[in-house]
């Protein structure tokens, strides 16, 4: 047989385990003597990196800074991943700016 789900199963929301119960009925023509037998089946689902990190807000700044000041702190920004693990670490890097 073969186990098909509706929708799909996601290792953030279980932790990587699910339940299911699977129910099987023979096809007697005569419906009140069909038979029925159910089992528990455990599904261990693998973590992927299936979401994006998130800022909270889309544009930060503008921030003002005193010229020749060693340096300062401008901002802290933050982000966060709602995967699990290695794939919910958030890693950030300047990928442009100004360049007056």
């Amino acid at each position: 047989g073969q186990i098909v789900v509706i929708k799909e199963l996601d290792y953030e929301i279980s932790n990587g385990h699910y339940v299911l119960t699977v129910t099987a009925t023979d096809q007697c023509p005569i419906p009140q003597f069909r038979l029925t037998s159910s089992t528990t089946v455990l599904v261990n689902v693998v973590d992927v990196n299936d979401n994006a990190p998130i800022f909270p807000r889309a544009f930060e700044g503008p921030f003002e800074i005193t010229e020749g000041q060693p340096g300062p702190r401008v901002w802290t920004v933050k982000a966060t991943d709602a995967d699990s693990g290695s794939n919910g670490k958030v890693e950030y890097s300047i990928t442009a700016g100004d360049l007056k």
